[in-house]
């Protein structure tokens, strides 16, 4: 009697164990999200604009989807040099964007069941 009570307590748990981790995965999810192959420089009343589109291909899209960009830059060492693997050490650097469709002040929203635009304004205060 004991041994099938630890075998249905460890059979619970692989199942409720199943069920969260079919539940939780958002690698599918990822991978339904699509970004446009190329981004464009834009001028629009003599500023320009980093402009690419976003949209997701489920039939059942996201309730609220949220956009924030980074810019990466690597900075080189002083003492750079080409290592033996073909690689130059350098510091990485990351820095948000701000946007302007969609709105970062008002939290970034996007609906995603329709493709949308995602504009950054080139300014001075810009990391492009």
């Amino acid at each position: 009697m004991f041994i099938i009570m630890v075998l249905s307590i460890l059979l619970d748990a692989l199942l409720l164990g199943l069920v969260w981790q079919r539940l939780s995965r958002a690698d599918i999810r990822g991978k339904s999200i699509l970004f446009s192959d190329k981004a464009i420089i834009r001028r629009i009343d003599g500023i320009p604009y980093f402009i690419f589109q976003v949209c997701e291909m489920r039939h059942h899209t996201l309730v609220e989807g949220h956009v924030r960009c980074y810019c990466v830059r690597r900075f080189p060492n002083q003492d750079s040099q080409l290592r033996d693997d073909g690689y130059i050490h350098a510091h990485l650097q990351q820095q948000a964007m701000r946007l302007q469709i969609p709105d970062d002040e008002l939290g970034g929203f996007l609906f995603m069941g329709l493709p949308s635009l995602v504009v950054h304004r080139i300014d001075a205060w810009s990391p492009l």
